[in-house]
């Protein structure tokens, strides 16, 4: 998705519990938390799931309610709500024709 990219995320393999997931993911989970956004397209829907890690070791993931790591959250949030938008706008275009 070009939002994400132009963001400076980038889609990789998220294994967690012996599960793997095509998510998309920014930073490093080091110097920077790791901020995943995962989209699951189904029929006539998108599902977006959204959550940070601030240590890539243990994976902890944290999602984006509460102030523990407020400020990749929120950073995280916009992009998100920007997804939503431009989804919205693409399926109010669509109905239109």
């Amino acid at each position: 998705m070009q939002v994400l990219a132009s963001e400076g995320y980038e889609q990789t393999m998220y294994t967690k519990h012996n599960r793997a997931e095509v998510v998309w993911s920014m930073g490093d989970g080091f110097v920077r938390p790791l901020r995943m956004i995962k989209l699951d397209y189904q029929p006539q829907a998108l599902i977006v799931s959204a959550w940070i890690c601030l240590n890539s070791i243990t994976q902890k993931e944290l999602p984006l309610e509460g102030v523990y790591g407020f400020v990749p959250k929120r950073a995280t949030q916009k992009t998100v709500d920007e997804i939503i938008r431009l989804a919205q706008s693409f399926m109010q275009g669509a109905q239109q024709q």
